[in-house]
């Protein structure tokens, strides 16, 4: 069962995106509180209405979600809540319509961080630093070089609280076909 056909899973699903954008503007960071029991919500859904098919579905859709996510984290521009908010939001809506979201979040955090370096006036200094990366990437500088770079740059306090990303591309997903 589609979880935008039953109502009260359509709109616990809308509330916990709802709830991790907010936390992660004001707070800049996705709570355990909400991802881990979004998981497990969306686990029982699929399980409680397709059986072990179901829950595969689901299990699947949860894996990839962590998998699109984990390697941003690791490099240092992403915080862990927004990687188990991702596979939270995979376990909801299973493998396809993960990736179709996680595409639509792409789009959605490079509007809104561009938005914000105009409001900051950073545009050249991020384009900048954005060079900087790819030159680094490929002179094969490595990760560790990458997650050098990304920590002299935390205390500038330029993030992107990508939970509101994930919540613009899952919104976007129930209009694009």
């Amino acid at each position: 069962m589609d979880i935008y056909d039953h109502q009260v899973t359509f709109i616990l699903f809308t509330a916990i995106l709802i709830l991790a954008a907010f936390f992660d503007i004001r707070h800049r960071k996705i709570s355990n509180f909400l991802t881990f029991p979004a998981i497990l919500v969306g686990l029982a859904f699929h399980f409680s209405t397709g059986g072990l098919q179901g829950l595969f579905f689901s299990l699947k859709g949860l894996g990839l979600g962590f998998a699109l996510l984990i390697p941003f984290y690791a490099g240092g521009g992403m915080g862990a809540g927004d990687v188990k908010l991702m596979a939270a939001v995979g376990a909801f809506v299973g493998t396809s319509q993960v990736l179709k979201i996680f595409l639509l979040t792409a789009v959605s955090g490079g509007v809104y961080a561009l938005v914000l370096m105009i409001a900051r006036g950073t545009v050249l200094r991020e384009l900048r630093f954005v060079m900087l990366i790819l030159g680094q990437a490929v002179s094969g500088g490595g990760l560790a070089a990458l997650q050098t770079q990304v920590n002299a740059r935390e205390d500038m306090h330029y993030t992107v609280p990508y939970g509101l990303a994930i919540a613009m591309g899952t919104t976007l997903s129930f209009f694009w076909p």
